[in-house]
C-alpha cells in the first residue's frame, strides 16, 4: 500500500504529544498540521485511527478483538505478561507499552518500520478471518503486527484495537482540524460530515479538493447520516424564545432510535452510532385473499 506508506511511528508520536497537550486549540493545530502533511488516502486512514476506528462508520465491521486477545498476542511475541504492573498503568495502552519496554524494539533488522498501510491491511485480514480457528488466526495476525512495533507503537495499536484512545482528541477536534484545512466555516464541514457519515472520507475529500471536496458530501440511501446533536435550553420559555415560537413538542418515549433507509423492497436500519442493524428485504405483504 504505497499510498499508505506514512510512518505509524509518527502517528504514535503525535498521539503521545496530544495526550500531554491541554489546549484544545493546540491539539487542533497539531492534528491539522499532521493531516495536512499526508496524501489523501493516508489522511483518510489517519483521521479514523485518531478516533480509534479501524473501519468507516456505517459498515458494521468490527475487529472482534478484546484486551484479552491483545494480551495473548503479547505473550506470543515473548512479552512477560504475567508480571505486568496493572496498578501502575494509566490505561490499557500504557500497560502494553510498559510490558514491551523490557523486550525492546521488536522490529527485525532490515525490516521497514510500520506504516499506516500495515495497520489497515492487517485489520482487513483480521476482520476477514471467520469460521473454525478464526480467533486464533486473528490473535496471530495481531501478534505479527506487535512483533514489528516499538513499545510506543504497540501502545497505540492496543488503544485502536480496544477503541479507547484517551489522548484528548474527540471527533470535534478532528472536524476543527479539517475545517482549518478547508478554510471554510465550521458549519459547512459539520454538515458535510453528517451527510458522509465517515470522518475518514471527509478528511480525504478535503485533502484532495480542499473546500470544493465538501460538495461531494450528499445524503445517499444506505449510507447512514450522522445525527444532529441538539443543544439544551434552561427551560421551555427560553426554548420558545430562541426559536421564535416555531417549534413542536412531544412526549419522549423509551425505545430504539434508528434511521430507516428504504428503496423499493430493500430496507436497512442504522443505529444512532451508524451501526448497521440489519440488511434484509421487506416481507411480502399478505394477499388480500388471505384469511
Amino acid at each position: 500500500m504505497s499510498e499508505l506508506s506514512a510512518s505509524f511511528a509518527e502517528f504514535a508520536a503525535l498521539c503521545e504529544r496530544l495526550a500531554t497537550t491541554a489546549s484544545r486549540l493546540e491539539r487542533t493545530r497539531l492534528v491539522s498540521e499532521y493531516l495536512g502533511g499526508l496524501n489523501p488516502p493516508a489522511a483518510e486512514a489517519a483521521a479514523r485511527l485518531l478516533l480509534g476506528r479501524a473501519f468507516p462508520e456505517g459498515q458494521g465491521r468490527r475487529l472482534a478483538l478484546s484486551g484479552r486477545a491483545v494480551w495473548e498476542a503479547l505473550g506470543e511475541i515473548g512479552a512477560d505478561v504475567h508480571r505486568a504492573d496493572w496498578a501502575g498503568a494509566e490505561d490499557f495502552g500504557e500497560l502494553v507499552r510498559q510490558v514491551l519496554l523490557p523486550v525492546g524494539a521488536a522490529a527485525v533488522a532490515g525490516t521497514p518500520g510500520l506504516s499506516l498501510g500495515d495497520l489497515v491491511e492487517t485489520f482487513e485480514e483480521i476482520v476477514r478471518a471467520t469460521g473454525s480457528g478464526s480467533r486464533r488466526r486473528r490473535v496471530a495476525l495481531l501478534a505479527g503486527l506487535l512483533r514489528r512495533a516499538s513499545a510506543l507503537e504497540a501502545k497505540y495499536i492496543a488503544k485502536i484495537v480496544v477503541g479507547e484512545m484517551r489522548h484528548g482528541v474527540q471527533e470535534g477536534i478532528v472536524l476543527d482540524a479539517i475545517t482549518a484545512q478547508a478554510g471554510v466555516e465550521s458549519a459547512q464541514v459539520r454538515r458535510a460530515h453528517q451527510a458522509l457519515g465517515d470522518i475518514g472520507q471527509l478528511a480525504r475529500n478535503v485533502r484532495t479538493d480542499g473546500a470544493a471536496g465538501l460538495s461531494a458530501a450528499v445524503v445517499r440511501l444506505f449510507r447512514p447520516v450522522k445525527p444532529m446533536l441538539a443543544q439544551s435550553a434552561p427551560d421551555v420559555a427560553a426554548a420558545f424564545a430562541e426559536t421564535g415560537g416555531r417549534l413542536a413538542l412531544e412526549w419522549k418515549l423509551d425505545g430504539a432510535r434508528v434511521q430507516i433507509h428504504k428503496d423499493g423492497d430493500r430496507v436497512q436500519l442504522f443505529s444512532r452510532s451508524s451501526n448497521r442493524w440489519c440488511a434484509r428485504r421487506a416481507p411480502t405483504p399478505p394477499s388480500s385473499k388471505a384469511r
